[in-house]
């Protein structure tokens, strides 16, 4: 008998730290915290929030083109869909965590597409590497994907959006941009 309640404390014991783990690794990665999540290329700087909503609102007070749709539609929030004046910084992409542009999302902010395949962000700064099932371009923008960070490794892309990424779903670590 005091065998098993040994062992039913180790076991508990375990699970409690296990836990306290898992919450202390939350409270440091915004990312894993909240579902919609933006990225500024140029500053390196991630600001995560717990509705689509909240960081649209964060986005705008921020000066950054968010391409919002007409009030109160969901979906993609893209500058190119927007009827707005440029602003200096917009979202260039999104990506998301399923297929089909659903689940939780990361909106790429940037100053513009780039001049192509040098021109890249590495995501794993963000909390989002190895997690993208999905993407839409914005801004005019293209994606590729790539395995690896720096540009490297297995690739799929130069599109404007996909619902689907397959092979490379949950394995991409950077993403270059285009127009």
């Amino acid at each position: 008998m005091s065998v098993r309640r040994g062992s039913l404390k180790a076991v508990l014991a375990l699970v409690a730290c296990l836990f306290l783990a898992a919450t202390m690794t939350a409270a440091k990665d915004p990312a894993s915290a909240a579902k919609y999540c933006s990225a500024d290329v140029a500053r390196q700087k991630l600001q995560c929030h717990d509705t689509p909503e909240e960081l649209n609102r964060s986005l705008e007070l921020s000066g950054v083109d968010t391409g919002k749709k007409a009030k109160g539609t969901e979906g993609p929030r893209l500058k190119s869909e927007s009827t707005e004046t440029a602003q200096a910084a917009s979202v260039i992409g999104t990506v998301y965590d399923n297929s089909g542009y659903g689940g939780g999302y990361l909106n790429i902010v940037g100053d513009s597409c780039g001049s192509g395949y040098t021109d890249f962000i590495d995501l794993t700064w963000t909390g989002w590497n190895d997690r993208l099932s999905s993407f839409i371009g914005g801004s005019g923008c293209r994606l590729y994907l790539h395995e690896h960070s720096n540009g490297t490794g297995a690739g799929y892309g130069w599109y404007a959006s996909s619902s689907w990424v397959g092979t490379m779903n949950d394995r991409t670590s950077s993403i270059s941009f285009s127009p």
